[in-house]
């Protein structure tokens, strides 16, 4: 009973969607504009995180191949999240070789965005951020595209991982010991809970700032009822096209949403 509501809140969600964007033909011609990357940049995908119990997470580092060259530290723009990274225009893993999914679907406003070929859904640009001086690290959240570890939204455990993995990009040789955090809406939350991280009682040291774009703070009277109404259109849209497909494997693969934003709301409150 529960798999056939799940799916007739999947087909509910998508329809809508599906619907306004072959009849607007976006789906054909999605709503965003692809640039290779700046030649400057170099792309390192699948780096291991190692978190100080062994943990291996995976993130893609954009640097500056000049700052290599020349021995150069630079400050870090960075993010966190369950989307799989490896669904990049530049590695051939997103639809027809474009720009992520979202932008067939999705509605976006103020016309056309324009961003590069290694900047994955919601995150910052290499392009925009390695020319001005930074690093940029892209990073997948345990239990997610490819990293190790149990997989949980919106978790103690999350933040708790970010933590450490900022902790880890402060002291490569690369970076200067500066790290601020960037990106949109999950990307925005993660920065919201390790800012405030409660297993370590406040922000990793090497945090100097953090830019969070279309942030909720509650899940559940956000996202799950908000004025006390279950909506489970977005919700379902956005886990069974967006996160379940990235689970490396754990316990939150046989949790539904709801069932999992629920024990997060809990924890908050």
């Amino acid at each position: 009973m529960d798999e056939l509501r799940q799916a007739s809140n999947l087909w509910y969600s998508l329809r809508p969607l599906l619907s306004r964007a072959v009849t607007t033909c976006q789906i054909f011609n999605p709503q965003c504009t692809l640039v290779p990357a700046d030649s400057d940049i170099l792309c390192e995908y699948d780096v291991g995180v190692i978190l100080p119990d062994g943990t291996k997470l995976l993130a893609n580092v954009f640097r500056s191949r000049r700052a290599e060259e020349d021995s150069r530290k630079v400050p870090v723009v960075m993010c966190a999240h369950p989307y799989d990274n490896h669904k990049l225009p530049a590695l051939g893993k997103t639809p027809l070789g474009g720009p992520p999914h979202q932008y067939r679907l999705i509605p976006q406003a103020g016309g056309r965005p324009k961003f590069s070929t290694v900047t994955s859904w919601e995150s910052p640009d290499p392009n925009f951020w390695v020319p001005a001086g930074y690093a940029v690290v892209n990073l997948n959240l345990p239990g997610f595209g490819g990293s190790e570890g149990m997989a949980t939204v919106m978790s103690d455990n999350q933040s708790k991982a970010y933590y450490e993995a900022i902790e880890w990009v402060a002291r490569q040789p690369w970076c200067d010991g500066a790290v601020g955090l960037n990106g949109v809406s999950f990307l925005a939350i993660t920065q919201f809970h390790v800012a405030a991280c409660r297993h370590y009682g406040g922000p990793p040291p090497a945090l100097k700032c953090i830019v969070p774009w279309e942030g909720l703070t509650d899940p559940y009277q956000d996202l799950i009822c908000p004025g006390g109404i279950e909506d489970a259109g977005f919700l379902t849209f956005w886990w069974h096209t967006e996160v379940k497909p990235a689970l490396t494997g754990s316990a939150t693969s046989s949790k539904t949403t709801t069932q999992a934003l629920r024990e997060c709301s809990k924890s908050i409150h």
